[in-house]
C-alpha cells in the first residue's frame, strides 16, 4: 500500500464530503455569476451591424437585443444546412422528440413508484427496478 494513500474511514469520508460540498458550492456560485453576465449581455442592444440585420427582417427597434440577433444568426446557420443549429432551434423551442430510452426510463420510474406504493413506502434495499434503472442510465450515458 502506498504511503500517499490514506485508509478510507468515517472521518476521511466526512472530510472529503465537506471538501466536495465546498467545491460544489463554489462551482454553483461561478455558474450563477456567468449566467447573470450572459443574461446581461443578451439583453443589451446589438452592434450597428446586428441592428441592420434585424431591421432588414422587420424587427422593431424595441425588440432589438443581442438575444434576438443571436436567434437570427442561429436561424440563418440552420437554413444554410447547419444540422447542429437546426437541432438547437428544435430543442430550444420544445420540439425535441422523445427518445425510446426516455420512454423506457419513464416506464421504469413509474413501475418503481408503483412498487414502493404497494409496499407501503420506499426501502433502502436495492430492487430489480433500481438495477434496471441503473443500466438504462448507463446506456443513456454511452448514447451521448
Amino acid at each position: 500500500m502506498s504511503e500517499n494513500l490514506k485508509p478510507f474511514n468515517k472521518e476521511n469520508a466526512a472530510i472529503m464530503g465537506t471538501k466536495g460540498g465546498k467545491a460544489s458550492q463554489e462551482a454553483r456560485r461561478k455558474n450563477k455569476k456567468l449566467k447573470k453576465c450572459l443574461t446581461m449581455i443578451l439583453d443589451l442592444e446589438p452592434s450597428e451591424e446586428g441592428k441592420q440585420v434585424l431591421h432588414e427582417l422587420g424587427i422593431e427597434d424595441s425588440e432589438m437585443t443581442n438575444q434576438m440577433y443571436l436567434a437570427v444568426s442561429i436561424f440563418n446557420k440552420a437554413i444554410q444546412g447547419d444540422v447542429k443549429a437546426a437541432e438547437f432551434i428544435r430543442d430550444t423551442t420544445g420540439q425535441k422528440p422523445v427518445s425510446k430510452l426516455d420512454t423506457a426510463k419513464t416506464r421504469v420510474l413509474n413501475a418503481q413508484a408503483e412498487y414502493y406504493k404497494n409496499r407501503g413506502g420506499a426501502s433502502c434495499e436495492l430492487t430489480k427496478l433500481d438495477l434496471l434503472l441503473s443500466s438504462v442510465d448507463g446506456v443513456a450515458q454511452n448514447e451521448n
